[in-house]
């Protein structure tokens, strides 16, 4: 009876392992072709960081999403679909509001299929606001907040957008 008993609960673990491993299994496998920032009078340093901070933004947020992969091994492994990301600072801009300081930023991403075939087009955009006597000296803190606060904006559509199946 003790042994049945053992046998059925090793069972049961055993299934649920299994269910878990499987919802746990990537469904599209994607890569960032590209970041970069592209917006006038913005020195050669500043695009660099800028394009660095969205891109390692949205590799943070694709990592956390179990049905998305950037493992290359995956591909082979599972046989999954490829999503292309280009995706651009297309917008930054510092404003005086009053007492305050504001970045804008505004972002552009294009889905290519693993042919290069444009799939879609996403823009979003976020802003950060500090008061002005605070601001002055951490200006580049605030255009992380912005960028980081478009590409979170831009994610959950990003998402919706890669899980939906294919025509």
């Amino acid at each position: 009876m003790m042994r049945q008993l053992a046998l059925a609960v090793f069972v049961l673990w055993l299934a649920n392992r299994t269910a878990v491993a499987e919802s746990a299994r990537p469904e599209i496998f994607v890569t960032i072709t590209s970041a970069s920032d592209h917006t006038p009078n913005t020195n050669p340093g500043e695009r660099v960081r800028n394009a660095d901070t969205i891109r390692r933004v949205l590799l943070a947020a694709l990592a956390r999403t179990p049905e998305l992969t950037s493992t290359v091994a995956d591909v082979r492994r599972f046989g999954l679909d490829v999503r292309k990301i280009d995706i651009e600072v297309v917008q930054l801009r510092v404003d005086r509001i009053g007492d305050d300081i504001s970045v804008s930023a505004q972002l552009r991403l294009v889905v290519c299929d693993e042919r290069g075939r444009m799939l879609s087009i996403l823009s979003g955009g976020a802003s950060a606001r500090r008061p002005a006597r605070v601001a002055r000296g951490d200006l580049d803190q605030l255009r992380r907040d912005a960028l980081e606060g478009a590409v979170h904006g831009m994610f959950t559509p990003l998402r919706t957008h890669l899980l939906r199946p294919s025509v």
